[in-house]
């Protein structure tokens, strides 16, 4: 269950609507052929007493999506004069300096941000030791040339220099600072890091493996974070850690599978390789994700039990970060004509409402960009198979959106387990979906987990991709 909402962290209402409940940022759309995920861009009106008003649009996000929805995203991006974005990091080089305008500051930022893709880049073609620009002029991956030219020039427009070394781990990238001189501190001081410290240029993480058992694109490699116009409005990792910790939540634990390197993250990648590994297997994958994700905001709003601090640290705190750095953006540089918070579609429902109440914000408009798209004939999956999963997958996530915790207050006001009756036994929905799945599979003499384990050749009954039933 929170595999797939790893997706959307780190949701058909008219955005004008004053109801309670904020307006979903994701929506799924059926089709006869297939399933299309879409993310919505929201634009609201900031308005002062004196002086020009901003537009300031939310931008969901999904970490994991396709091609043309990352080309989307990019050029709807290029086209602001301010972004902010979530990002999570080791270290914020920029958070230190003193007595700096913001625009400075996120000059310094931006610079150690390409300092890392190119230094990681070279580190590919350390035996090369070839000029940074002929090797990136040989790429052929789209996504990753951008970054790449991006990251050649330092936040001031400077080349970074390239010092080559024995043994090449030990060359080192360096950016002269504001100055352009060797030496210096704050704004002027030098930055440089080894190819040896230098960041691998795709995550190992799991979204990472799931991106590609599904043949789609990891936001980090879809998306060119380099220009000095971009700020990261987030949470340190040490700062994530202590927000965890006064919680009681298992910091450690968390980000050891955010970056691939709890036993959890271990099995789980090793389990999505193998399911990606089968045409099948890549479609099974895709449907739990797409009927996960279109239900991704009120999963979170309703986090199970003994997750609550968790979900409150990734979403409330950090959304409070958000808050609170769009305010002072709004406050101190009245002359942005937009501004873009581009983040995981999950902070975004709610993070509107705040935005709307504390700082003002009047609704504008909205569009949406298809971040997946499932053709049903892809899936190598017959239509009964698919029927039968995805009843399966929404009566799951049905149940679970139905409870409240043991002495937690319903929709109604009562208290108890929403969803299900007094004697513990179904409720009328829940027996009509049982008997929906019972008829699926009969009529497809077939059980979903065979496609799982026993070849499909030569088995009898086996259901073929798309035949009639």
């Amino acid at each position: 269950m929170l595999l797939p909402l790893l997706l959307l962290l780190p949701s058909l209402q008219d955005p004008s609507s004053t109801a309670s409940t904020p307006a979903p940022f994701v929506r799924l759309i059926e089709q006869e052929s297939g399933l299309r995920l879409e993310m919505a861009v929201r634009r609201y009106h900031y308005r002062r007493e004196e002086g020009p008003e901003t537009l300031v649009s939310l931008v969901a996000a999904m970490h994991v999506g396709s091609k043309e929805y990352y080309s989307a995203l990019q050029e709807l991006l290029d086209s602001q004069d301010l972004v902010l974005f979530e990002r999570v990091v080791d270290t914020d080089p920029a958070a230190a300096l003193p007595q700096v305008t913001e625009a400075e500051r996120a000059r310094v930022a931006a610079t150690y941000r390409r300092l890392t893709t190119l230094a990681g880049f070279l580190a590919l073609h350390a035996e090369e030791k070839g000029d940074p620009a002929r090797l990136a002029a040989a790429i052929e991956d789209p996504f990753l040339a951008r970054r790449v030219h991006t990251a050649l020039a330092d936040g001031w427009g400077r080349p970074f220099r390239v010092e080559w070394a024995l043994p090449p781990s030990q060359s080192v990238v360096r950016s002269l600072g504001a100055d352009g001189k060797a030496g210096g501190e704050g704004l002027d001081a030098d930055l440089e890091l080894t190819l040896a410290e230098a960041p691998p240029l795709s995550s190992p993480g799991i979204q990472k493996t799931l991106a590609d058992a599904l043949g789609l694109i990891f936001q980090l490699d879809g998306i060119d974070y380099g220009a000095v116009n971009w700020r990261r409005l987030d949470v340190t990792l040490s700062q994530l850690r202590d927000l965890l910790d006064e919680r009681g939540a298992d910091a450690e634990s968390l980000i050891a599978a955010l970056r691939g390197d709890s036993v959890f993250a271990t099995l789980a990648s090793g389990l999505l390789k193998v399911m990606g590994a089968t045409e099948q297997g890549r479609g099974m994958l895709a449907l739990v994700g797409i009927e996960t994700l279109a239900r991704a905001e009120q999963l979170m709003e309703r986090p199970p039990e003994g997750f609550e601090a968790l979900f409150d640290v990734l979403v409330d705190k950090r959304n409070q970060v958000v808050t609170e750095g769009l305010r002072r953006v709004l406050e101190e540089e009245p002359d942005l004509a937009t501004v873009a918070v581009f983040y995981g579609a999950g902070h975004l429902a709610p993070l509107s409402e705040d935005l709307t109440r504390r700082l003002g914000l009047e609704p504008l408009d909205e569009t949406w960009i298809a971040g997946v798209e499932l053709s049903y004939e892809e899936t190598g999956l017959g239509m009964g198979t698919i029927r039968l999963l995805r009843s399966s997958i929404r009566r799951t996530l049905t149940r679970r959106l139905g409870k409240t915790r043991k002495g937690s207050r319903s929709d109604d006001g009562s208290t108890g387990d929403a969803g299900t009756k007094p004697d513990g036994g179904e409720t009328d929905h829940e027996v009509q979906e049982h008997h929906e799945e019972r008829t699926h599979r009969l009529a497809d003499g077939v059980e979903v987990h065979r496609l799982l384990g026993e070849g499909r050749e030569g088995s009898e009954g086996a259901e073929q991709p798309h035949g009639d039933q």
